[in-house]
């Protein structure tokens, strides 16, 4: 791996118990009756064996795994330390529960939301439509997304307090996963008694992990057979969960889809924007097949430093590609 390739110290990079093959993503189960312990060669990052899933709102945002302490007083809108809020009451939604049981849920009922639309308070989407992003494939509960009371400020922005991806529902049909639903750790305790009684909704431990080295190291216990996630899905949930990491030439073809970035040379009747974004196609559209009219790229570099807490990402492979450079197949056998 080059320099320019070398992840920033304490990047937070993709799923563990995701793991790339060249044609498709599988996914390693739990039933999260506690997270395991994930060994990972001489390093054997620290997992909690007992984790309270009832605890309340603030240990709700804390990082399961021990990696590497960073400074966090560098935020996207200030350099001082994050302002006090109150904790929002943990609710568990009964629409919920049924998704869990039967794979039965209601889009209007206010239990959840498409994920991205709940990043509409944050600074990242100022300036950006996130609707354009959103779709029924990738939702996220209002648990998850209320972390705090919201006050009355009109300029009062989320970005100090994003819940972190920990605990995804997956619903799948004949193995393969056609929606993922993003939960709070508060359901995800209560959900785990009862995931035994589903045949096709199986909760999921998302957890990301320092880049010291590759992450199929990293296993989660698989206590079903493996599903299959397509690629789009998997590019989507990396992409809200702020992961900087891409594992594949095929993982960055679909991010880029996803995003209406041209993923290779210029080619003969294209126009493509100074960031990469697809300002005209072979076939006359705007955002290629994305159907996204607007670049989405400024939106995404905020995004990944709220997560980041305000740290930088360019020298990730994300990164680079939000800086409009593009990537090939030699770029992932380094």
């Amino acid at each position: 791996m080059s320099d320019a390739d070398e992840p920033q110290d304490g990047q937070l990079g993709p799923v563990i118990g995701f793991m790339t093959d060249s044609n498709r993503v599988h996914i390693s189960l739990t039933r999260a009756t506690g997270l395991p312990t994930l060994t990972h060669g001489s390093h054997e990052p620290t997992v909690s064996s007992q984790i309270d899933f009832t605890a309340d709102r603030p240990t709700d945002l804390l990082t399961l795994v021990d990696v590497p302490d960073q400074p966090m007083a560098s935020y996207p809108l200030n350099s001082s330390a994050p302002s006090r809020q109150e904790p929002a009451e943990s609710h568990m939604h009964p629409d919920i529960t049924t998704f869990a049981l039967t794979g039965q849920l209601k889009l209007d009922s206010g239990a959840c939301a498409p994920a991205f639309e709940t990043l509409r308070r944050t600074s990242a989407a100022k300036e950006f439509d996130v609707s354009s992003l959103a779709n029924n494939n990738l939702l996220a509960s209002t648990d998850f997304a209320t972390t705090v009371k919201i006050p009355s400020d009109p300029h009062f922005v989320m970005d100090e307090y994003l819940n972190k991806v920990r605990y995804v529902l997956s619903h799948h049909q004949s193995g393969k996963i056609d929606t993922l639903l993003i939960i709070s750790q508060f359901e995800a305790g209560k959900l785990q008694g009862i995931m035994t009684q589903s045949t096709n909704i199986t909760l999921h431990v998302y957890i990301p992990s320092s880049l010291g080295g590759e992450l199929d190291s990293y296993t989660v216990p698989n206590h079903n057979p493996a599903l299959t996630l397509p690629r789009p899905l998997a590019a989507q949930l990396n992409l809200f969960a702020g992961a900087l990491d891409i594992k594949s030439y095929q993982d960055y073809k679909e991010i880029c889809k996803f995003l209406g970035l041209d993923s290779e040379a210029a080619r003969d009747g294209w126009e493509i924007a100074a960031d990469g974004f697809i300002v005209k196609d072979g076939d006359g559209r705007r955002g290629g097949s994305s159907g996204l009219q607007k670049s989405p790229v400024e939106f995404f570099k905020a995004l990944c430093k709220i997560r980041r807490y305000g740290r930088g990402i360019d020298k990730s492979k994300l990164g680079k590609v939000l800086d409009g450079h593009l990537l090939w197949p030699d770029d992932f056998h380094r």
